[in-house]
């Protein structure tokens, strides 16, 4: 089996599942939120596996001949992603299937379920709209038309740019392929910066990595992996050691909050070294079983960047 074939086997929908259920009965894990985020990532697999069976030709947004500008591929980020924003083709079918798909889990598991309401039927009466929607909660964010949409539709701004990050997630991945380079980081030498170098989005999570010690960093949006130096803030540039900082529920623990204060937001951090050996870091995991450190940073006064909706 190819490296490539045991990263797929690995972040298959189904070792994801199998891995987010395991969450399920530990302190401070939401039950219906870990099923909730089951179902959206096998949404998001489904439309991922009809995206990725299109003709190579189907024009899913890779700008030029597929590869990075400039000098991205050694400095990600440095230069324009991978993935033209103009160039990104969005099927209106398999978003609003998509949607669907989305207010099915929510409804089945609680949560948000007004707002999905709410969005499902201004996307049934306005043509276009999850198009739009999808859009700007992807390259950006737009807030301006976030919080007008918001307004208009009654669903609030900060619920609208999860689902339209989550809607986005495959169409992104497909067109970064991303899900084939799993687990496989870009290099990134001092110059690197802090946006995915396929998409462009902010990264969602931070590992250490267990064989030594680098830093890397995986995107919100995409999937994407990429090395990004140890001190250094991931969403200001900030290298200014006395203003980093850390926050964690012990000493002891493989997980914390790393924070900036120069710019006041925060990245959660896993520490592979400090895992059983063989256990892999799976960002969805990951993001989905550590909500109470997002409510530690928030506490401090800290805020992130971005929701993490990539699908593995």
């Amino acid at each position: 089996m190819s490296a490539i074939e045991e990263s797929a086997a690995r972040t298959g929908a189904a070792a994801v599942a199998e891995r987010l259920e395991a969450l399920i009965g530990r302190e401070q894990v939401s039950e219906d939120y870990v099923r909730a985020r089951i179902d959206l990532m096998r949404a998001q697999r489904k439309a991922l596996d009809k995206l990725s069976a299109a003709p190579a030709d189907a024009g899913l947004g890779k700008r030029g001949n597929g590869e990075p500008n400039g000098d991205a591929a050694t400095h990600p980020g440095a230069a324009e992603p991978l993935v033209a924003e103009d160039a990104l083709h969005l099927d209106q079918a398999l978003l609003a299937a998509l949607l669907a798909d989305f207010r099915s889990a929510v409804e089945e598991h609680g949560g948000q379920s007004e707002d999905l309401k709410r969005l499902s039927a201004a996307a049934s009466a306005e043509s276009g709209l999850l198009e739009q929607l999808t859009r700007k909660s992807a390259f950006g964010p737009n807030w301006q038309y976030l919080e007008a949409t918001a307004e208009r539709i009654a669903v609030a701004a900060e619920a609208l740019l999860f689902f339209g990050r989550t809607l986005a997630a495959p169409f992104l991945a497909a067109a970064a392929g991303a899900s084939a380079c799993w687990g496989v980081p870009f290099a990134g030498g001092p110059g690197a910066a802090s946006t995915c170098r396929a998409c462009g989005s902010p990264p969602g999570l931070a590992m250490l990595r267990r064989d030594d010690g680098k830093r890397v960093l995986f995107c919100s949006l995409c999937g994407t992996s990429w090395m990004f130096p140890r001190v250094k803030c991931v969403s200001c540039g900030n290298h200014e050691r006395e203003t980093h900082g850390l926050l964690r529920i012990s000493e002891g623990d493989a997980r914390w909050i790393e924070t900036c204060d120069k710019c006041k937001n925060y990245i959660k951090t896993i520490d592979e070294r400090r895992l059983p050996l063989g256990e892999e870091v799976l960002p969805l995991v990951e993001d989905t079983g550590t909500l109470h450190l997002d409510m530690l940073a928030e506490r401090e006064g800290f805020a992130r960047k971005l929701p993490y909706a990539a699908p593995w």
